[in-house]
Parts: structure tokens; sequence; C-alpha cells
């Protein structure tokens, strides 16, 4: 059993085979691993940092490129046009060929293996889909192969809970949070933030 030590600077576990866990914060201005190297990393609500170029300025660098790296970076997107927004597309574009892209939408996760899905609410007998909720049923079959690598169709359980959590948002005037939250593709994550003349119901149909 390795000895567990503390590093004063950085903080966190320091076992005595050299080897270090180290645990920094995002509101940090700046000095984000600054002068290491990391071989396995992960970052998490990217989108949300305060100080986002500190990822890109001062912890890309200190990334090798090399088959023995692991560097994880994972957000849901808040907002448009921001540092997490612009980073993520042009990875799924190619522009950083060193990054792998992944998008997990909100069908894809299951509770616990074998218990039934974290998303999905007995629909009574008597319940008809909105026009809405098919319109997202459609989306999520004709875009879900690209994300899962299988067509997926949602249960009539899985669309009776999101048409229930949907319209439950569209009333609080919170829609663009429950589109980036439980989104089916990239673009619908991507929500503007701020408060708009037009509301959100408007913005997704233009």
């Amino acid at each position: 059993k390795p000895t567990v030590k503390f590093e004063e600077k950085a903080a966190h576990i320091h076992f005595a085979q050299d080897t270090k866990i180290i645990y920094q914060q995002s509101n940090q201005i700046s000095g984000l691993g600054q002068g290491r190297q990391f071989e396995i990393s992960h970052l998490t609500e990217c989108a949300s940092w305060k100080y986002p170029l500190i990822i890109e300025n001062d912890f890309f660098p200190t990334i090798p490129l090399s088959i023995n790296t692991l560097a994880i970076l994972e957000s849901t997107a808040q907002g448009r046009g921001n540092w997490w927004h612009e980073f993520t597309e042009g990875t799924r574009t190619g522009e950083h060929p060193e990054w792998n892209y992944a998008f997990i939408p909100w069908y894809a996760c299951w509770k616990d293996l074998g218990s039934g899905h974290k998303y999905a609410m007995t629909a009574p007998l008597n319940w008809v889909p909105a026009q809405v909720s098919l319109l997202h049923a459609k989306k999520v079959e004709d875009t879900s192969k690209e994300w899962t690598g299988r067509v997926v169709q949602l249960t009539r359980d899985q669309l009776y809970w999101y048409e229930l959590r949907r319209e439950s948002a569209r009333k609080a005037g919170t829609l663009n949070i429950f589109l980036t939250n439980y989104c089916a593709t990239p673009e619908e994550s991507y929500q503007h933030s701020t408060a708009s003349a037009f509301s959100s119901e408007l913005l997704e149909k233009i």
C-alpha cells in the first residue's frame, strides 16, 4: 500500500511512488497546471468556467501528445458563442485533430443496468403525444445512429416524461435551459442563455 502524503502548493494526494493527484478549481484566474505535465486529466462543466481561456492557454500545454495520455473535458452547453461552444464545434469539424468528439443525448442515459431508463414515466392509457413530442421523437430517430451507433425509437414512457418536463419548462419560461440539458443533437443543446425579446419557443421554431 503506498504511503499517502500531501502537497502544500496545489493541495491533494501525493503518493510516495511519485504519483500525484492534483485538484484545482475553475474559479482561479490563471495557473491551471502550469509548469507540469499530466498524462491523465479531467475537467468538468467547462462551459461554466468563469475564465475558460486558462484551459486553452495554461492547461493544454501541459498535456503530452502520447498514446499514454487520457484527457477528458466535459460539460453541458451553457450558451452560444462562448469558448466551449466554439471549441467543441471546432473539434467536431476536425479543427482540433488531437481531440475526439463525443456527444451524449438525453435518451442515452441509463440509471442502472437492468433497472430501467433514467428519464421515463409511465404514460396514462389515454395519453396522446402532442405534435411537438412527435417531432422530437422523429428527430431522435433520424439522428440517433450518429450518436449511439443505432437507430433509437423513444418509448411511450420516455416520450411522456419528455413532454411533461418540456411543457413545464415552457410555462416557466425556461425552455432554453430544458433544451440545453435534454437535447437530441449538439445544435439543440446550444441555446441562448440570456433574456431575449423573443421566447425560446419562438427561437426554436425559427
